[in-house]
């Protein structure tokens, strides 16, 4: 994991460097940090990482803090049956491209039919850094480093430390349509090799504006594996999200295995809301 952790580094680096770039003054937000936070008058428009795959490529207003909340996820995999409760996803707005994130299940029950487990699950560190379209442009991309801590109750969780990082993008095809894509790649350790195994994903998504409070998604997504005692996964997902206000959106998806060991039906229904 230490190469890892400096091909991540060097990568944050360039990255930052390219996001020093020239934008139009009334667009330059770069003077605000969390110590001197954006005004809310100039915070961009609520994004959210939830419900579907693909995350968007937009950062937190720095100073600001974003509660991505769900009320409860539901999984079916075969006879085995998942329910999570209040998954949570707490991002913190550092600078005007950068927000720093930490997700954690507070508690989730499984039950195969023959041995029911219950109790907290893992925690993830995660930072989002907008390469660049943060403000002002119809296409953005950033950079997403993660990592997973071990902390859930047996059989709940991973058993070792696991990261990885991903690339989302986004980009406006018209006035009410939005294409998003992501790659990922997420380092997995086999317990029954002992070592890390590397997992693949791309995901791409139309996202569709029905009204100006109600949008709508289709999303397709592929998993492939270098531990050659996996298939290829393969999900489809969709679902809604529906604006209270500018801070407070509403959303609910559905997840549906089509190839591999996805998982068969999976439902979500939460949150999001900035102050």
């Amino acid at each position: 994991m230490h190469a890892i952790a400096r091909a991540t580094a060097v990568t944050l680096m360039t990255a930052a460097l390219a996001t020093a770039q020239d934008v139009p003054a009334e667009l330059d937000k770069s003077r605000f940090s969390l110590l001197n936070p954006t005004p809310r008058d100039l915070w961009r428009p609520l994004s959210s990482d939830r419900p579907g795959f693909t995350e968007n490529p937009y950062t937190v207003d720095a100073g600001a803090v974003q509660v991505e909340l769900g009320f409860f996820d539901f999984v079916r995999n075969g006879d085995s049956e998942t329910w999570t409760i209040a998954p949570t996803n707490l991002r913190l707005g550092v600078l005007n491209n950068m927000d720093l994130q930490f997700k954690f299940t507070p508690y989730s029950i499984t039950d195969d039919g023959s041995r029911r487990r219950e109790g907290v699950g893992d925690v993830e560190l995660r930072l989002k850094l907008n390469i660049w379209g943060n403000d002002g442009s119809d296409a953005a991309v950033a950079f997403l480093p993660f990592m997973t801590f071990p902390t859930a109750a047996d059989g709940l969780g991973v058993e070792s430390v696991q990261g990885g990082f991903s690339l989302p993008f986004a980009t406006a095809l018209t006035e009410r349509i939005e294409l998003g894509l992501m790659a990922q790649m997420d380092f997995v350790y086999n317990d029954v090799r002992s070592r890390y195994d590397t997992e693949f994903t791309g995901s791409g998504v139309f996202s569709f504006d029905v009204t100006d409070a109600l949008g709508v998604y289709v999303e397709g997504v592929g998993i492939w594996s270098t531990d050659d005692g996996k298939d290829v996964q393969g999900i489809f997902s969709t679902g809604a999200t529906y604006g209270l206000t500018e801070n407070l959106v509403l959303d609910v998806g559905l997840n549906v295995g089509l190839a591999g060991d996805a998982d068969d039906l999976k439902i979500v229904t939460g949150l999001t809301v900035r102050f």
